[in-house]
């Protein structure tokens, strides 16, 4: 029932406003005296999701990101002897789910024009974590078999890695060379390896598709999480949650499919792509150099490790129905 009172057009309903703290705790002297800390912290992209972008409060002033990839807000201030560093900024923003049914979308999807822009950016290589490898394009078409309509194509993608890749937690990303293929020689992966195996699949296929992450808000199960969103001409980018897989309840096509082409509320995206550069630009190479949900420290004499030197957190202050 939901979905059909959805906004057919945009899929977007249930609409609230989330307001979150996010800090940064490093620890004493993890910074020389008087050397300057650097510290970017994730801060909410706007999209047709996620909008009214606001920061209400923050610990320093803040410089906000320029990057249309991950976005951040960055402070700066002079260590002290002896004395840990608090960080903080509390912002809010409108969120909404965001569901199309698979009838929906193969009534309104149109073929590709080609000569886009966001179909070529989207259906190339991508930083060193989308790569449009032999093998990959091999295995798209070996999924997809004789089928020729993308939204078919995408969710036979999808069907395939629900039903071959079950879910296990996975080591520091930035110590894995490409994600998706590490998935594939593996046979499991956790939230970013399927994200990704599902998104170089499809851009092997000829569908343009992309990364975003940030974090679930789920009441009780609060953590860092990646999805992705697929093009579809003549409807615009559609969301896909490929670690939730298919709901078999006994409610229907529409409840089964809904993180096929839909995303729930509960959702802080800060990043739209991987393997970018900061902005402003860091220094040092990043703890996590796929994106940025933890945010990252620096100074002059080196990048610091998060949980190592300094404590990210997010608390969620508070979820209200707009």
């Amino acid at each position: 029932a939901a979905m059909a009172e959805a906004d057919s057009a945009t899929g977007l309903d249930g609409g609230h406003r989330v307001t979150l703290k996010f800090t940064i705790d490093v620890d004493a002297d993890a910074v020389p005296d008087g050397e300057t800390i650097r510290v970017w912290m994730p801060f909410p992209i706007e999209s047709m999701r996620q909008k009214n972008v606001q920061l209400l409060s923050s610990s320093d002033d803040v410089t906000y990101s320029q990057s249309p990839v991950h976005n951040t807000i960055y402070m700066e201030r002079k260590a002290e002897k002896g004395k840990a560093a608090h960080f903080e900024a509390v912002f809010a923003y409108d969120v909404y789910s965001q569901c199309f049914s698979q009838d929906y979308l193969l009534e309104h999807a149109k073929a590709y024009d080609k000569s886009s822009e966001v179909y070529k950016k989207y259906t190339a290589d991508e930083g060193v974590q989308i790569l449009l490898t032999d093998n990959m394009k091999a295995l798209a078409a070996k999924i997809i078999g004789n089928e020729t309509n993308p939204v078919k194509q995408a969710s036979l993608i999808y069907n395939w890695i629900e039903a071959y890749f079950p879910w296990a937690g996975a080591r520091e990303y930035s110590t894995i060379p490409n994600l998706a293929q590490y998935a594939l020689s593996r046979g499991y992966g956790d939230c970013g390896q399927v994200s990704l195996l599902y998104i170089t699949l499809l851009r092997s296929a000829g569908i343009p598709a992309r990364w975003e992450s940030g974090w679930s808000l789920e009441p009780g199960a609060v953590g860092m999480h990646d999805w992705a969103e697929v093009y579809y001409e003549g409807v615009g980018w559609v969301p896909v949650d490929m670690s939730y897989g298919l709901l078999r309840t006994n409610d229907g096509d529409d409840v089964l499919n809904f993180y096929k082409s839909g995303i729930d509320f509960y959702r802080f995206a800060a990043n739209r792509g991987v393997n970018s550069p900061f902005s402003p630009a860091k220094q040092y190479i990043r703890s996590e150099t796929v994106d940025s949900q933890l945010g990252e420290v620096e100074w002059k004499g080196g990048n610091l490790f998060y949980y190592e030197s300094w404590t990210p957190r997010l608390e969620v202050v508070s979820i209200d129905e707009l």
